[in-house]
């Protein structure tokens, strides 16, 4: 039996006094997008929410379309951090 290991490089988020997020690898280095996810998201910020979310659908890293679970978790850490910013200006409206 053939046995292999593969080593994943996980973003670790750290909250810092601005309420902005600082990510860094496991190993304490910071964490910085590959130039191909930086394109994904300057892409699909052109494109109206109702396509993000079609496109999300798209489950299998091998079909045509799908799209890195990286965008989308940005696209949906953005959306909370919009409701949020939104549900706060209207308390204090």
């Amino acid at each position: 039996m053939l046995s292999t290991s593969v080593t994943i490089e996980v973003p670790v988020l750290e909250a810092t006094n601005a309420g902005t997020m600082k990510r860094k690898k496991r190993d304490g280095t910071p964490y910085e997008r590959p130039p191909e996810i930086e394109d994904w998201l300057k892409k699909f910020e052109a494109v109206e929410g109702a396509e993000r979310i079609r496109q999300f659908a798209t489950l299998f890293k091998k079909s045509v379309g799908h799209v890195p679970s990286e965008v989308l978790v940005y696209f949906l850490w953005r959306a909370w951090a919009d409701a949020v910013a939104d549900t706060l200006n209207q308390a204090t409206s």
